[in-house]
């Protein structure tokens, strides 16, 4: 992890720290036999590994909220978003995601101000209820889940909720690629401490413009070019603190972002030369002397079939169809010509009975043979 020479000034002590005091520094909490990972402003929820965080109070009275980002009431909200902002721009997106999660806690017949104003009592109840079953000792365990269906979320789970939904959006490109990361805070208005309170951040990396989207204030808000309304109803060093604190996140995120890009591109090159195409040398083909006319014909290739025979015997083409080469025994050409083989006399009785239609071939002896000028004469 890269480290930045020099921490900024702050005015206000960060909620994370007030929580670490509390419940340790541990990255990780066990729950129901599982591992949830600890939420905190570091964290940027794009493309995250995990998907079962806690949220860690800052007092024993505040519940240790446990976030399953894959159970069905997330995946149902994260669903609704993905269809409702496909097209809007950023600030309509952020919007709606306020509306969607603000439609967890409505109750009709009462108007949202209404609703608002009843959350953290019945949210207090709700956490005496579940002390009074547990040791003095004991944290109070919450599933989000179980706030969903008792309709009492209030800025700490719905800020939660809107950092998951606003990553599941970048993730699958309905707003532009960035971090996404849960920021709680003291607030600090016109010098004066009026509580704490929790929403969600989202750094547009293709600008740099860095937005808040607060679905319990309904605030969906450009705070590089808003920062002067937002800071009265947040508060300058509350709104000051958080900019400082996020663009060391969002750089050190950026950098990284690079560094593992650069690294994976030389891995890539790496693989290259390990992988290198070898071009092996043609093998090399025997040629095979040319077969001379006597194999030709002895094989029956082409036209050395028995009406060539004939032809030779007729005393046309003599020099280039006449075997080079005799071997030592009597050759099928021979054996041909004399007709000693039952199987070579056709081509034999063929060529007299030719010379007989014509005339001139004999009728009792057999031919004599000789050759005058590479051409076979029949006396």
């Amino acid at each position: 992890m890269l480290q930045m020479n020099k921490m900024p000034e702050l005015e206000l002590l960060e909620r994370s720290v007030i929580s670490v005091k509390m419940h340790g520094d541990a990255p990780e909490v066990t729950y129901a036999d599982q591992n949830w990972q600890v939420v905190n402003s570091k964290l940027n929820w794009v493309n995250s590994t995990h998907s079962r965080w806690v949220s860690l109070g800052s007092t024993k009275e505040r519940e240790r909220l446990f976030f399953d980002e894959n159970s069905d009431p997330v995946l149902v909200i994260k669903h609704k978003a993905e269809h409702a902002c496909r097209g809007k721009d950023i600030s309509e997106t952020l919007t709606l995601v306020n509306t969607l999660i603000n439609e967890l806690t409505a109750i009709e017949g009462i108007s949202d101000r209404g609703v608002e104003r009843s959350l953290d009592a019945k949210l207090a109840q709700f956490l005496i209820q579940k002390r009074t079953m547990l040791h003095p000792d004991a944290h109070i365990d919450v599933h989000f889940d179980e706030l969903v269906e008792k309709k009492i979320l209030v800025c700490r789970h719905k800020g939660l909720l809107a950092a998951s939904i606003l990553a599941h959006l970048v993730e699958k490109g309905l707003l532009p690629e960035g971090c996404v990361r849960q920021y709680r805070s003291s607030l600090k208005v016109n010098g004066n401490y009026i509580g704490a309170h929790t929403w969600a951040v989202y750094r547009d990396s293709t600008t740099g413009d860095l937005w808040m989207c607060d679905p319990r204030w309904r605030t969906a808000k450009n705070v590089t070019k808003e920062f002067e309304d937002l800071a009265q109803k947040y508060g300058d060093p509350t709104l000051s603190d958080m900019i400082k604190r996020l663009e060391i996140e969002d750089r050190l995120f950026l950098i990284e972002e690079v560094v593992a890009h650069e690294e994976a591109k030389e891995d890539k090159e790496e693989k290259k030369e390990e992988i290198k195409v070898v071009s092996l040398p043609p093998t090399p083909v025997e040629k095979k002397p040319s077969p001379s006319n006597f194999d030709l014909w002895k094989q029956g290739k082409g036209s050395y079939r028995l009406g060539y025979g004939l032809k030779y015997m007729l005393g046309y083409g003599a020099q280039e169809t006449q075997p080079k080469e005799q071997p030592k025994e009597k050759s099928d050409y021979d054996k041909w010509v004399e007709g000693d083989k039952q199987s070579y006399r056709f081509g034999y009785y063929t060529y007299w009975a030719i010379k007989a239609a014509n005339g001139s071939g004999p009728t009792v002896s057999e031919p004599q043979i000789t050759t005058t000028n590479n051409k076979i004469l029949v006396k």
